[in-house]
């Protein structure tokens, strides 16, 4: 089974991380790939990370928490359209009873509107990421959502040690460590 670890640390934009400090330790300019997206994620009481990005289902399955790092089996990207079963499975809810299929992420966004056991967050995240030697990285990014900044830093990596290791070098004060999905029904 493909799979990896991943820490997660939080901080409200006020507060936020000490970048001067995590840079000299993790960035170098030349070594940082910057983006911006706009994700749409969908928050249930399920064990699947998942968002919509472009016309994707973008899930990562949940496998079991070591302290506070989360495991999760390798992301799997599902095009449109999907099957409504499918979709039934991953929310542990059934949007579309009558239809077989859901044709768009607009159609399900739709769906989730009216329903109460599943419901979707709009998150803007501009990250700066380095790749590491055995196929770990570091995610600093800026997100917001529902009116709120956050700044959050990962550590993710096939390797629970990468993981465990770089995490002592983060400055954790007034930082909040939690998964996406914790991150996201807390304040989503």
């Amino acid at each position: 089974m493909k799979s990896k670890y991943e820490i997660r640390f939080f901080w409200p934009s006020s507060r936020g991380l000490e970048r001067d400090d995590v840079y000299h330790r993790f960035f170098r300019q030349c070594e940082e790939e910057h983006k911006v997206e706009k994700d749409i994620y969908i928050i249930s009481g399920n064990k699947y990370n998942i968002k919509i990005r472009e016309n994707e289902l973008h899930v990562k399955e949940f496998i079991e928490n070591i302290k506070l790092i989360s495991h999760f089996k390798q992301k799997k990207r599902l095009e449109f359209p999907l099957k409504s079963k499918k979709l039934e499975k991953l929310l542990g809810v059934n949007l579309f009873p009558e239809a077989l299929l859901c044709d768009t992420p607009a159609e399900l966004i739709e769906k989730l509107s009216t329903c109460s056991q599943a419901r979707y967050v709009e998150v803007v995240k501009e990250r700066c990421v380095r790749k590491l030697p055995e196929q770990a990285k570091i995610e600093i990014a800026r997100i917001k959502l529902r009116g709120q900044e956050f700044t959050t830093l990962c550590i993710e990596s096939k390797s629970l040690d990468t993981v465990l290791a770089l995490s002592l070098l983060v400055p954790q004060r007034g930082a909040e460590c939690l998964n996406y999905n914790e991150f996201l029904r807390k304040y989503g």
